[in-house]
C-alpha cells in the first residue's frame, strides 16, 4: 500500500483495498494487511464487505492466529456467508483446530443445506489429517 501511494496512486474505492488485502493475505503479510483494514475504515472511510472479511480471515488464519479469525467473523456488521465460514474451516484443516472446524461445519451446514456431502469431505479430511498424525 505504501508502495501505491509514494507513486501518487490513492486509494479510492473498495476494489482497491481489496486486492491489497488479497496481495497481503497471499503473501502472509499479517501486519500489513492489518493496517490496510484498519485504514480503510478509519482513514478513507470504506467500509468493508464480504470479500474484505474474506480476506481478513484467510490472512488471520493461514498465520495461525484462529481466535483473531473467528473474532472478526463474529463482529463482522453483517453476516458471515458460507465462503467466510469455509474459509476458516480450511485453516482449521491444515492447523488441526477440530472442534473450531466442527463449529465452522455446522454453520455452513445452516448456510448451505444442499452442499452437505462437500462439506462431510472437507470435515473427513480435518479428522484424516490429524487422528492419524
Amino acid at each position: 500500500m505504501k508502495k501505491l501511494q509514494d507513486e501518487g496512486t490513492k486509494p479510492t474505492d473498495e476494489v482497491i483495498f481489496l486486492s491489497v488485502l488479497s496481495a497481503c493475505s497471499h503473501a502472509g503479510l499479517v501486519e500489513e494487511g492489518s493496517k490496510v483494514f484498519k485504514s480503510m475504515i478509519e482513514k478513507h472511510h470504506i467500509l468493508p464487505l464480504m470479500g474484505h472479511y474474506g480476506c481478513m480471515v484467510d490472512l488471520f488464519g493461514k498465520s495461525g492466529d484462529l481466535d483473531v479469525a473467528e473474532d472478526l467473523i463474529y463482529t463482522m456488521p453483517f453476516r458471515a456467508s458460507a465462503l467466510i465460514w469455509m474459509t476458516l474451516l480450511g485453516a482449521c484443516r491444515n492447523l488441526g483446530e477440530i472442534q473450531r472446524g466442527e463449529m465452522a461445519f455446522n454453520y455452513i451446514s445452516l448456510l448451505e443445506p444442499d452442499n452437505r456431502a462437500l462439506l462431510y469431505i472437507l470435515l473427513s479430511n480435518i479428522y484424516a489429517k490429524w487422528e492419524v498424525e
